[in-house]
């Protein structure tokens, strides 16, 4: 069945079709190496080798026939026989090994050359095969449980020698990484982070509740006392400085010895002052003291003045360049200090380090708890990766896969398995040739054939109407009622046909036989491609909804906004207590060619099948998928849904077509929601040059009355009618009529 190929729409290549590189460099991604042109030298030596075993039984059916016609004796039938059903062993073989590769004799031969045609697919069975049987959480965290890594790891970390390994390698990794970083990008950043951190925060209620906090503690008192000790004793040092400064400061009219009296007195009465202070915890001078920090605090809290003040003041000082070379020195000494103890074996820091793994290793070795603790962390860890990223994981594969050039990825295989393929045409062979010559040995047993085993008795040991010697062994070990169960046959001499009457013989021979092949290929192309079809589209079905169930769209979501009730259409009314659905207001981007991405299901002709994209034969509709459309509007989103799909032949989703009436239901499952189409519309033949009936606003050039006038969400549907032939095109439309979000 051919589909449909409306004039807007552009040719879709096909999605096994793998991007080639450009002239000059490796093709799809391969570099043949020295080992692969000597598996490559590899393969084709067996290929002789089976190609020679396959001439040399022809030659010997040959010759085996000739001689067998020349009067030869009975061993000529035994060797013609194993020799001709070991060609055909060969035969058959030689096409199943070439078929993985390539089309036997380049003849488009259905279902040859799997390898370069179904290359995207089997990157994709692929990936899924890993993902759902090696990346699972389940898989994931049995593995990981039955291996008791907490237990291994506190049994390795306790071994001395193990932990010096872990804490050299971890030295030279630190010094790795501080010798990678600039000091100049470092310090940058620090004096950076620093100063923006310190600017952006105000620091004057913070010291003020700190303040008060120190001063309600009495924790001031001690730098008090510290302040009046050193002040007692400095005075007890420079005594004569405060004379001469009392001295030097008088008038110069008073006497000399008037200025040393006050200087003198000065002098005392300050070391009374300050003794009194530094011995007298209740002294006045120190309760007003307390009560201007406590006052301090509560303005540096609550006072806005002294807050701007503290502010201007921070700033300033954050501004000069005193400050900025001290943040940014401060980074040097601590890389300089972290270095040196790091390439120190005998430094606190890797000794701490050795420490603290030996230790750990033997709590790992000996407490159950703490080893099912590390386990949880680990399978949990674990477990997060294989979910979260399973689809990146997986498509690693199947991208990889993709991008490979069909031709020299197939050759890229031959080249590793070729060989061992070839061994299975030299066993075709062999084995082919045993069974021939057991089923012709069984034969000439159970028929007695002249000529054959067992060998006619000569005329002196078998007198005339004698039954051949089988028979009368028979006779004799079984009695009389071997008469009634083996009959005796007497061959007489053969009679050579004309040969006119040898021509028409071997005609009918091969008129039968090519009846044979055309019913192979009938029941081929009308069951067995359905059947493959179903198969692939069902597991399609199943794997798509699996996806969806753990979160992991296999391809681009549609959009369409939530909403429900009938679209208008064409005027049609809205039926009661139904709100128009509200498609989506943009096209979202379109998925790769050939993948499937949304599950189509026709409730009243049982259909459900997976929606790809593009409508190539080979990538999508011959493997049972309906296919969307090139630049037709997604799922749910305004403008036209295109659909195409087979009528007859490779899983036939649309054979039942035109048994879809208006008001009928369609629906589209996707990763992200559920979108009703109700058929409005049914074209039952049209030409396939129709192209507009695929348009935003679907409407026939061939058949004006078919056609609707205003922009809404349309699904449509195309296929091939009549039954079994591709001459016209019938066209079902329908409209949304709501949206439901997973």
């Amino acid at each position: 069945m051919e589909r449909t190929k409306p004039e807007t729409a552009d040719t879709t290549p096909d999605a096994g079709a793998a991007p080639r590189a450009a002239a000059g460099g490796p093709v799809g991604g391969f570099r043949y190496s020295a080992a692969d042109e000597e598996k490559r030298r590899a393969v084709r030596r067996m290929k002789t080798l089976a190609t020679g075993l396959l001439l040399a039984v022809a030659v010997v059916y040959v010759l085996a026939t000739w001689a067998k016609s020349a009067g030869a004796g009975g061993w000529a039938g035994f060797v013609a026989a194993a020799a001709e059903a070991g060609m055909v062993g060969a035969l058959a073989d030689w096409f199943a090994v070439t078929a993985l590769f390539k089309r036997p004799l380049g003849l488009p031969i259905p279902h040859t050359a799997i390898i370069p045609n179904k290359k995207d697919q089997l990157g994709q069975s692929l990936g899924d095969f890993v993902g759902e049987n090696f990346l699972s959480g389940e898989v994931v965290r049995g593995r990981l449980r039955s291996v008791g890594i907490g237990r291994r790891l506190g049994a390795w970390l306790a071994e001395p020698k193990n932990a010096d390994r872990v804490t050299a390698e971890l030295s030279t990794a630190l010094r790795g990484a501080l010798t990678v970083l600039r000091d100049s990008d470092v310090q940058a950043v620090v004096g950076e982070a620093i100063t923006r951190r310190a600017d952006a925060q105000e620091i004057a209620p913070g010291i003020g509740g700190m303040l008060e906090k120190i001063v309600a503690e009495g924790g001031h008192k001690r730098v008090v006392d510290l302040v009046c000790t050193r002040a007692h004793d400095w005075l007890v040092e420079h005594g004569d400085s405060v004379m001469t400064a009392v001295s030097g400061g008088a008038p110069g009219w008073t006497p000399r010895f008037v200025d040393r009296k006050v200087g003198d007195r000065v002098y005392k009465e300050l070391m009374r002052f300050v003794t009194e202070m530094r011995d007298m915890p209740d002294h006045p001078a120190r309760g007003a003291i307390d009560r201007f920090l406590r006052d301090f605090a509560g303005d540096l809290q609550s006072d806005p003045d002294t807050r701007a003040r503290v502010e201007r003041l921070k700033s300033e000082v954050l501004g000069r360049g005193e400050v900025q070379d001290l943040i940014a020195s401060a980074w040097g000494s601590v890389r300089a200090m972290i270095v040196a103890a790091a390439e120190d074996e005998r430094s606190e820091l890797r000794l701490r380090v050795r420490a603290a793994l030996l230790s750990l290793g033997q709590r790992l070795s000996g407490d159950g708890r703490l080893q099912n603790k590390v386990d949880g962390w680990l399978e949990g860890a674990a477990v997060y990766v294989v979910t979260t990223y399973q689809g990146e994981i997986t498509s690693l594969i199947t991208d990889t896969v993709a991008g490979w050039d069909a031709e020299h990825t197939s050759k890229k295989i031959e080249a590793h398995i070729g060989r061992d393929l070839q061994f299975i045409r030299i066993n075709g062979t062999v084995v082919g040739a045993l069974a021939g010559l057991c089923i012709y040995a069984v034969s000439q047993a159970v028929g007695g054939r002249s000529g054959g085993w067992p060998p006619p008795c000569p005329p002196s040991a078998s007198p005339a109407g004698s039954p051949p010697p089988l028979v009368a062994w028979a006779r004799r070990a079984y009695g009389a009622r071997v008469r009634e169960r083996i009959p005796v046959v007497v061959q007489g001499r053969r009679v050579r046909r004309s040969p006119v009457a040898r021509v028409l013989w071997t005609g009918a021979e091969l008129a039968v036989t090519l009846g044979v092949v055309l019913l192979l290929l009938v029941v081929h192309q009308l069951w067995w491609t359905n059947r493959q079809a179903w198969d692939e589209a069902r597991d399609r079905v199943t794997r798509l909804e699996r996806q969806w169930d753990t979160g992991r769209p296999p391809g681009p979501g549609p959009g369409g906004a939530p909403g429900s009730g009938d679209g208008p259409v064409d005027g049609a009314r809205t039926p009661p207590g139904g709100a128009p659905a509200r498609p989506a207001a943009r096209t979202p981007a379109a998925p790769p060619p050939g993948l499937a991405y949304a599950v189509l299901r026709i409730p009243r002709i049982g259909v459900t099948a997976p929606v790809a994209q593009g409508i190539g034969k080979a990538a999508v509709l011959d493997r049972g998928y309906v296919g969307h459309y090139p630049r037709t509007a997604q799922p749910g989103a305004t403008g036209n849904v295109a659909l195409a799909g087979h009528r007859n032949t490779h899983g036939e989703p649309f054979r039942h077509l035109d048994r879809l009436r208006p008001g009928d239901t369609v629906r589209i499952d996707t990763a992200d929601a559920r979108y009703t189409y109700v058929v409005r519309q049914i074209l039952p033949r049209t030409t396939p040059g129709d192209g507009t009936v695929i348009a935003d606003v679907p409407h026939s050039t061939t058949h004006p009355a078919y056609r609707f006038t205003a922009p809404d969400a349309y699904l449509t549907l195309t296929t091939c009618t009549p039954e079994f032939t591709s001459t016209y095109r019938m066209v079902v439309w329908a409209v949304l009529r709501s949206t439901q979000s997973r």
